[in-house]
């Protein structure tokens, strides 16, 4: 999918997408994401990629990945949500990753509706897009693909999309702020729309639903704050940390500009290029990785499934994370520098994807 290399391809995706290029697209998910090249090139573009992949039979991508210094997470759309808040992505993407979009029902779909913010971008190249010069080479036939995309076309419409570009190989969708369409979706419509029995954010082992996410009353029709704006006003999910509001999330950032400040006194390492990437596995407003955020690495923040489920904030802030319950074995982090409250326990060598 990249005939002239990453820059090309993603170049022509910003053309497509200019949210891009002003500071609109910060967060990004790269589903089936190989060995992170999309993600890789997007670091220096000023997007944050959280690039997803399975331990399948092209073996170790995410340890590859994590082992060039681009975010990669072991994980899969199958059956569990993505450990990934609601409405915490400006943009996600699929080149050629393989996945059956339009199977169940739209099942995969949904769970990209869920993690893609009002406004946000479906970013789509390989089957069935540009079928009409490209099915030869998928060994298929030219109707059977045109189908396919009739029927992704119908099911992005039907959950609040709008085809916003197409060029090409790629194509790009875009979730809907208009709260009409949401408010079209009833729990008896197809597809359904989600009732309120599980909090959309919850994502921790938690089963994908087979409805559409509509975004919370709040936030219909409203933006966030462009990149690097918005990384310190405090969103609307900041009422979900006990005592959490704008001044809190202020003091905490003011606390850990003090702590980082101490850390590289003991580790001048850190903030050089010889500290690429970082683990946070106690974090609430992502205020560690806002402290590191004009220095070259990138921060994976990590939220206890035990406490308050505050990873949207972190999104909202233009930061990446993982849920995870740190009782349970990590997969390798290959990072540098990790940073623990003195309650949580050490990663261990695993293969478990989350």
């Amino acid at each position: 999918m990249f005939p002239n290399g990453v820059g090309a391809y993603v170049d022509l995706m910003a053309d497509l997408v200019p949210g891009m290029k002003d500071g609109s697209v910060r967060t990004a998910l790269d589903t089936g994401c190989g060995v992170a090249s999309w993600g890789g090139d997007l670091l220096a573009r000023n997007i944050l990629t959280v690039s997803l992949a399975p331990r399948d039979n092209h073996e170790a991508q995410v340890q590859f990945a994590l082992e060039r210094g681009i975010p990669a997470i072991l994980g899969i759309i199958s059956t569990q949500r993505l450990p990934i808040p609601s409405a915490s992505m400006d943009m996600a993407h699929c080149s050629r990753c393989l996945i059956p979009w339009t199977e169940f029902g739209g099942l995969y779909l949904m769970e990209i509706q869920r993690v893609l913010r009002p406004g946000g971008f479906w970013v789509l190249s390989g089957p069935p897009i540009n079928y009409e010069n490209r099915w030869h080479g998928w060994n298929t036939t030219v109707e059977a693909q045109k189908a396919d995309f009739d029927r992704l076309k119908k099911m992005l419409a039907s959950m609040c999309f709008r085809l916003y570009n197409k060029k090409g190989d790629i194509a790009v969708w875009q979730k809907s702020l208009d709260a009409g369409c949401y408010d079209k979706l009833t729990p008896v419509t197809t597809p359904a729309k989600c009732d309120d029995s599980v909090d959309a954010d919850a994502a921790w082992y938690v089963p994908m639903r087979s409805c559409v996410t509509a975004p919370s009353p709040k936030s219909r029709g409203k933006a966030l704050p462009k990149w690097p704006q918005r990384l310190g006003v405090a969103p609307e999910r900041v009422s979900v940390v006990p005592g959490g509001s704008g001044s809190a999330m202020k003091h905490d950032d003011g606390k850990w500009k003090a702590a980082t400040k101490h850390y590289k006194a003991l580790l001048p390492a850190l903030g050089s290029d010889k500290v690429r990437n970082v683990m946070d596995m106690s974090t609430v407003y992502g205020g560690f990785a806002a402290s590191l955020v004009k220095d070259p690495v990138w921060v994976m923040n990590v939220v206890s499934s035990y406490g308050p489920n505050s990873l949207g904030v972190v999104y909202d802030r233009g930061l990446i994370g993982t849920n995870h319950d740190c009782a349970r074995p990590s997969p390798r982090t290959h990072g540098r520098t990790i940073c623990c409250t003195p309650t949580a326990s050490s990663p261990q060598n695993h293969t478990d994807a989350r």
